[in-house]
């Protein structure tokens, strides 16, 4: 009879988005026999648990300080999700956290903002490399960058406590000026959230913000609901529970060092929805603009729902822009096909559709006129980018 495999699943779950991997890893066990997954969820028992567990391998965030000790003494395989987390060499499935910071960060540039801001824990596990893709993105379009991680009072107390990080994260708003904030992750972006609420700063109106890595359900009942990228969690839990099983039916057969998913879609919410424009009549329209594409509206229409004549909306435009508000419909238009066509699987006629044209043909000539590429083409160049 062949021995029961033995998994010890470590629960990460006040950060919301891990518990999106256990669907996968439920999926996968789903279909073995001999296979027992356990979850050890108590964080300040972690050692003691794993200490006690008599088993073949660990599954989960590999954070916490105290594991990879035990792992390493018992000499237990490990899989990390998402970080690559503390125990070396140890095996990572993830995402690309590099893409999705550029992401983030080419929705800010596309709404107009000139400053953008990064907030994290300064922790070497995930976060350099979402903040490596928004300064990359920044970089490319000459936007200014700047990065909070640990303030001054923090680093002269020795350690963390929220009254230092508000205080310190509110002097760093005042002095870089920020108008868009990209966050590693959910938890900061509510602290993020939480603090400027106390503070009186609103948002998106005056710091939009947006997660690089959020789950979809927690991300909807947010005060606003936070834009943020979603990856395919039950992907992540699902290969890297594939990857454990494997090597330990097969102890050669190592797992490579690191495993990338695409970074998935980013789902622009309430939080960072406005354009970084102070003219509130140019940042209604552009704002219904990008809400009703798929309608196609017209100028007499934009005209209509600010409440001034065409010739004064165009006139405005112009001076504060300096484009139509036909030009603007025509940006929204391409920003829109080039992103669903990079980012999305749908097929050519429904961009079309969502992007206020009525055939896949026109998309042809739009992508063609913007970009000089067929919509094949820019598919088939996301892997590029």
């Amino acid at each position: 009879m062949q021995k029961e495999v033995r998994i010890a699943l470590i629960d990460h779950s006040y950060f919301p988005v891990y518990q999106e991997t256990f669907a996968g890893i439920q999926r996968e066990l789903a279909g073995e026999k001999g296979v027992r997954v356990l979850l050890c969820q108590n964080r300040e028992t972690l050692e003691k648990s794993l200490q006690g567990f008599e088993g073949d391998g660990v599954l989960g965030s590999m954070v916490f300080a105290d594991a990879p000790a035990v792992i390493q003494k018992k000499k237990l395989k490990a899989v990390s999700i998402l970080r690559t987390g503390y125990l070396q060499n140890c095996p990572c499935v993830t995402t690309d956290q590099t893409g999705s910071g550029m992401r983030i960060a080419e929705h800010f540039i596309e709404r107009g903002h000139t400053r953008i801001g990064f907030f994290s824990a300064g922790d070497q596990t995930y976060s350099p490399r979402y903040e490596q893709g928004v300064r990359e993105a920044c970089r490319a379009a000459d936007v200014t960058f700047s990065e909070f991680t640990i303030g001054r009072r923090t680093e002269k107390r020795g350690t963390w406590q929220m009254e230092d990080q508000r205080a310190d994260f509110l002097d760093w708003l005042k002095e870089q000026k920020p108008t868009a904030l990209a966050t590693a992750d959910e938890e900061h972006a509510r602290r993020a959230v939480e603090i400027c609420k106390l503070a009186g700063i609103r948002i998106p109106e005056d710091l939009a913000i947006c997660s690089c890595l959020g789950n979809p359900l927690t991300c909807d009942f947010y005060d606003p609901p936070l834009s943020a990228m979603h990856g395919d969690m039950p992907s992540v839990g699902a290969t890297a529970f594939r990857l454990l099983l494997n090597w330990i039916r097969n102890p050669r057969d190592l797992p490579p060092k690191e495993t990338i998913l695409e970074e998935g879609e980013l789902r622009i919410r309430r939080s960072s929805d406005l354009h970084a424009v102070k003219d509130p009549a140019i940042r209604k329209v552009l704002t219904f603009i990008d809400h009703h594409l798929e309608d196609n509206p017209g100028v007499e229409e934009l005209s209509g729902i600010c409440g001034m004549s065409r010739r004064t909306l165009e006139r405005r435009f112009e001076e504060k822009l300096g484009y139509t508000p036909a030009k603007a419909v025509r940006h929204a238009r391409e920003k829109t096909a080039k992103s669903l066509l990079l980012y999305s699987d749908l097929p050519f006629q429904e961009i079309a559709f969502r992007c206020g044209l009525h055939h896949a043909s026109q998309l042809s000539r739009l992508t063609r006129e913007a970009f000089g590429k067929t919509p094949g083409d820019l598919r088939n160049s996301s892997g590029d980018r």
